[in-house]
């Protein structure tokens, strides 16, 4: 089949060429559906501000569960594993050909999945820095990869329209997941580890219309069967996340709506209606009764997830934050700026708790460290971690090949 990111007059993909470590020189005229295409999967930023990294440069950083280590991967292939006390350089993970697209640990903290555009997730000993498996199936790029809660399974999202799940131990594929029409980006296990939510993209220029699909589905673990879909957003889901009891599911996309559904019934519950631009990220409370959200329209916003009513606007950012994060419990807020660099740390309150400044490139990734006291970021070759109470850098790792 013809990749849904393909160059409608080329019909080859583009958006692996890009981002590879095998660069490749396209066309003016086709550049840009190579540079849509890189723009949706790697999150919103300014098309006016954005270049293609280098491959040495560092795409996701991720804490482990027990926050004591981090793992770095890069739009190269490689990725690393560090440790988050000392910054000592523990492993360096090579296999993946191209860029990594996400870096998950095990609930356990004893395993990585790593996912790349080279189609094939691969499981990694955290110890040793071993590979253990190689999970082979998908004919395209793998957008996210994500571990079952009792850490025994792995569902893998890709390009290719499905999702699969996989057996950790022996690397068996035990499901495929087929109904989408359109490229997934993200598949994950809701916190009962019985039924996996899928979301897919909206299209890109030149693609069929009729495979322009947007939705949110669930799915049965065991049979493989699809017991929910939840209907097509505008503009297309950027994430989704659970409330603690997995009862809710709230979706973020490109439109400047939040939606809540049901999980056991499939219905929509909830709009939250307010943010002026698209909201890339949202979280819940620990409690599971308010949600915070982040938009493009530089606000943070707390909801009461059972009325959908705003309750609190926390932040008026200064400038545009294209990939906030927000902690496990959502009481701390971070925004990159994507012009000054620098990182805005705000507390559920609405307080301003740390101003990160020094970094010179673009950040590409971020996050909270489990207890929410720590950060790391990526920007260039580099990842660092802060420390949010003092300001404090921690550490800084240096990407030098």
């Amino acid at each position: 089949m013809v990749c849904d990111y393909s160059c409608p007059k080329t019909k080859k993909c583009v958006t692996c060429q890009v981002v590879s470590v095998h660069l490749q020189i396209i066309p003016v005229k086709h550049l840009v559906y190579a540079s849509l295409a890189f723009l949706l999967l790697t999150g919103p930023i300014s098309f006016a501000t954005w270049v293609i990294p280098p491959p040495g440069s560092v795409a996701r950083v991720v804490f482990s569960p027990d926050g004591k280590k981090i793992v770095t991967g890069t739009f190269g292939g490689i990725v690393w594993i560090w440790d988050a006390e000392s910054g000592k350089k523990l492993h360096k993970l090579v296999g993946h050909t191209f860029s990594i697209t996400s870096v998950i640990f095990s609930p356990d903290g004893t395993k990585i999945v790593t996912a790349s555009y080279d189609r094939i997730p691969r499981i990694w000993d955290v110890e040793s820095g071993k590979e253990l498996q190689q999970l082979a199936g998908h004919t395209d790029a793998i957008m996210s990869a994500a571990f079952s809660p009792d850490g025994k399974k792995i569902v893998t999202a890709s390009r290719d329209c499905t999702a699969k799940i996989w057996d950790v131990e022996s690397g068996r594929e035990l499901q495929t997941l087929t109904g989408h029409t359109s490229a997934l980006i993200t598949a994950t296990f809701l916190p009962d580890g019985r039924r996996i939510v899928t979301t897919s993209v909206h299209r890109m220029v030149g693609m069929d219309e009729s495979l322009d699909e947007k939705t949110v589905r669930i799915w049965d673990v065991e049979s493989g069967k699809e017991l929910h879909d939840f209907g097509g957003c505008t503009l297309g889901v950027y994430a989704i996340v659970f409330s603690p009891d997995g009862k809710k599911i709230v979706a973020t996309s490109n439109e400047r709506d939040v939606r809540i559904w049901d999980t056991e019934t499939g219905q929509e519950l909830q709009r939250l209606v307010g943010h002026t631009a698209y909201v890339p990220v949202a979280a819940f409370s620990s409690d599971g009764k308010q949600i915070i959200t982040v938009s493009a329209d530089r606000t943070a916003r707390i909801w009461d997830a059972e009325s959908g009513k705003e309750l609190q606007m926390l932040v008026r950012h200064t400038d545009f934050a294209p990939i906030p994060a927000i902690s496990p419990d959502g009481s701390v807020i971070a925004m990159p700026g994507l012009h000054d660099n620098a990182i805005r740390v705000w507390s559920d309150s609405g307080n301003k708790v740390q101003l990160l400044e020094g970094i010179t490139e673009s950040v590409h990734s971020i996050r909270l460290s489990p207890d929410g006291k720590r950060i790391a970021a990526a920007n260039g070759r580099t990842a660092r971690i802060w420390d949010i109470e003092s300001g404090k850098e921690w550490h800084r790792f240096e990407h030098t090949d």
